[in-house]
């Protein structure tokens, strides 16, 4: 059941991104048309940009995190806020419950795609890592204002089993690996 759900997000995503395409490719052609090269220049860096930070996320080996990775940061682009993505470690060398750790994360970037909603436009950001040690790293305007202590307690407990502890701070939310932490001091 969930296989189909993840086939169905996959395809939705290759969709989207054609359309996108499709969508910088019209609109550049247009700005060429009508000699706005600056303009033309200012969308082709756009889609550059977008591309980047997208194709960064395919270096994680797990298809399904891979998929729900993609459509967050689709999600994030259309909403119009910005997002900064770096992947540096494709979490090849960490086990973990790849369904567990793809829902827990869907919670966790629903929560901080909220918060960031509630702020006016130019105030807003994203930045996502995957970081060395294979820990994930949200950094947003206040998130501890916006997850509340009994969540994240409860998403503590979930994000365990899964291999990973919270760590919280005003503006920034690691998701840290602890499985190959055991033998290296925090």
């Amino acid at each position: 059941m969930k296989e189909d759900m993840y086939r169905h997000e996959a395809i939705k995503l290759l969709r989207l991104q054609k359309h996108d395409m499709v969508n910088y490719l019209q609109v550049i052609l247009g700005y060429i048309q009508l000699n706005k090269g600056n303009e033309a220049q200012k969308h082709i860096k756009q889609a550059m940009y977008e591309l980047q930070h997208k194709g960064s996320i395919l270096r994680i080996a797990y298809p399904k995190l891979v998929i729900s990775l993609m459509s967050q940061a689709d999600k994030v682009f259309r909403l119009g806020i910005p997002l900064s993505i770096a992947c540096k470690n494709d979490l090849k060398n960490i086990h973990v419950d790849e369904e567990l750790l793809t829902e827990l994360l869907e919670k966790i970037w629903d929560e901080i795609i909220a918060s960031q909603l509630r702020y006016p436009p130019g105030e807003r950001h994203i930045d996502f890592m995957v970081d060395d040690d294979g820990s994930f790293v949200f950094s947003a305007v206040k998130i501890k204002t916006y997850i509340k202590t009994g969540d994240l307690n409860e998403l503590n407990i979930l994000f365990s089993k899964a291999g990973y502890e919270l760590v919280l701070s005003d503006e920034k939310l690691i998701i840290r690996n602890i499985i190959n932490r055991v033998n290296t001091p925090i």
